[in-house]
C-alpha cells in the first residue's frame, strides 16, 4: 500500500499538471488518487500496471485508424500518402518509433523503477516544454537510446 509519501507525489504531479494546463496526466493523477484514497483493491491498480499502456494504444490506434474507417482517408489516397517524400519519412519515422518502443519495453520490464523518472520528465516536458506526455513506451524507447549511448563500448 502507498504511503503518505506517495500521496503527497500524487497531489503534487496533478497540482503542477493543472498548472501546466496538462489534462491527460492531471487526469491520470486523479485517477489513480482516487482509487488510493477509495481503497481499491490492489488487483485494481495491478491491472492498470499490466493492461493499462495496451488499453491505452487500443485506443490511440482506434483514434488513428478512425480516418480510415469514415472515408476521410480511402485506399484511393494510398500512393499519394506513402510515395511521397513526406509519406516515406512518415513509413520511416513509424518504423524508427515502432522499434524503439519494442526496446523500451524491453527496457522498462528491465528497469521498472525508472519509469517515475520518465513520469517526472513527462510533467516538465508538459509544463516547461508545451510538450504532451502521449507514453511511457516512447519515453522508455528514448531513454533507452539514451542510456544505450551513454555506456561505455569495447
Amino acid at each position: 500500500m502507498a504511503t503518505t509519501n506517495e500521496t503527497a507525489l500524487l497531489i503534487a504531479l496533478m497540482g503542477v499538471a493543472m498548472v501546466a494546463k496538462n489534462r491527460l496526466i492531471t487526469l491520470a493523477a486523479a485517477v489513480v488518487l482516487a482509487l488510493r484514497v477509495l481503497r481499491a483493491p490492489p488487483q485494481v491498480l495491478a491491472f492498470l500496471e499490466t493492461w493499462g499502456v495496451e488499453i491505452g494504444l487500443i485506443f490511440l490506434t482506434l483514434a488513428v485508424l478512425a480516418p480510415l474507417a469514415s472515408g476521410r482517408v480511402t485506399v484511393r489516397d494510398l500512393p499519394t500518402l506513402l510515395l511521397t517524400p513526406v509519406g516515406a519519412a512518415g513509413v520511416v519515422g513509424g518504423a524508427v518509433a515502432a522499434w524503439m518502443n519494442a526496446r523500451g519495453i524491453e527496457y522498462l520490464q528491465a528497469q521498472p523503477t525508472t519509469i517515475v523518472a520518465m513520469v517526472v520528465g513527462s510533467v516538465l516536458g508538459a509544463t516547461f516544454l508545451r510538450g504532451i506526455p502521449v507514453g511511457p513506451l516512447a519515453a522508455a524507447g528514448i531513454t533507452w537510446l539514451i542510456v544505450a549511448a551513454m555506456r561505455p563500448r569495447g
